[in-house]
């Protein structure tokens, strides 16, 4: 029986006491889906969490970004990045999910790669008071 078509939602997230985490590193030096960082930095669990990432936005049609997050890592990819499910996507005729910055405060940095990737369209979602400040 197919499924009915209708919204829904997918959420992904991980939270630790220290910003990092790792599937089998005994150091737990890894950090999370950090694979365009360098290896030495991110551990080997890196490339697990980048490419279970890259699923979730593979079949996303808006992606949700916190503006800590943007703030704290402005380099991090936004789009789909692993090229087999890149090819996917446009398989089935997908754009780009759209990109959603949610942000109390309006603090943006607009050259980070949210705002500077030409092939993403991102809105903001904030307060009357963050308005003023974007």
């Amino acid at each position: 029986t197919p499924v009915p078509a209708r919204p829904y939602t997918w959420y992904n997230s991980v939270c630790t006491f220290d910003g990092k985490t790792s599937f089998g590193s005994p150091s737990g030096s890894a950090f999370v889906a950090l694979k365009h960082r360098s290896r030495s930095l991110c551990g080997a669990g890196a490339d697990t969490d980048w490419r279970v990432l890259n699923a979730g936005r593979m079949f996303a049609d808006a992606v949700l970004h916190s503006g800590l997050t943007v703030r704290h890592e402005p380099d991090v990819p936004c789009g789909v990045c692993e090229d087999d499910l890149r090819a996917h996507r446009s398989a089935t005729h997908r754009s780009p999910p759209l990109q959603a910055l949610l942000t109390a405060s309006g603090e943006v940095l607009p050259t980070a790669t949210l705002f500077t990737d030409p092939e993403q369209q991102c809105v903001i979602l904030t307060t009357d008071v963050g308005a003023v400040t974007v």
